[in-house]
């Protein structure tokens, strides 16, 4: 179960690691959309998503990895660009609610589609590796900075 999913349905506002958090080794071997497996994420800060979920009567699912890769196809074969992992899951999401008949048929849906079209800027333009002349740590001065240019 997904942190966040697991604490909204038991209703708490916070997530607590001991109750919320798989037990497994590294979450990011076993989660394809890694941005969304933070361990803090702005679930229990107030206008976070239990606010969000809380204040609209909203539902939270948990999607598995083949639902978030069925999606990402999906998405593709309708409308040409493949998306990032997070997106593919939100549309999951949304397929989801449409199945329980969580959505009706003229609800109005914003469906945040990010990362579109990546594999193709992959194959179609080169990428450059840059090094940096420099790095910055907490020790370097505001006068080392500003001869920086940064």
């Amino acid at each position: 179960m997904v942190p966040m999913v697991s604490a909204w349905n038991a209703g708490r506002d916070q997530i607590v690691p001991e109750k919320d958090l798989p037990q497994i080794n590294n979450i990011l071997d076993v989660v394809a959309a890694r941005v969304l497996s933070t361990k803090y994420p702005a679930y229990g800060v107030r206008g976070g998503v239990y606010d969000a979920l809380k204040a609209t009567g909203g539902q939270m699912y948990a999607i598995t990895n083949d639902e978030a890769y069925e999606s990402a196809e999906l998405f593709k074969r309708v409308e040409g660009p493949d998306i990032l992992p997070a997106a593919a899951v939100a549309l999951s999401a949304l397929r989801t609610a449409v199945r329980r008949k969580a959505v009706r048929p003229y609800d109005a849906i914003m469906l945040n589609i990010t990362g579109a079209g990546t594999e193709q800027r992959l194959r179609d333009l080169s990428v450059l590796q840059i090094r940096p002349n420099a790095t910055i740590t907490p020790a370097v001065t505001d006068d080392e900075l500003a001869a920086l240019k940064v």
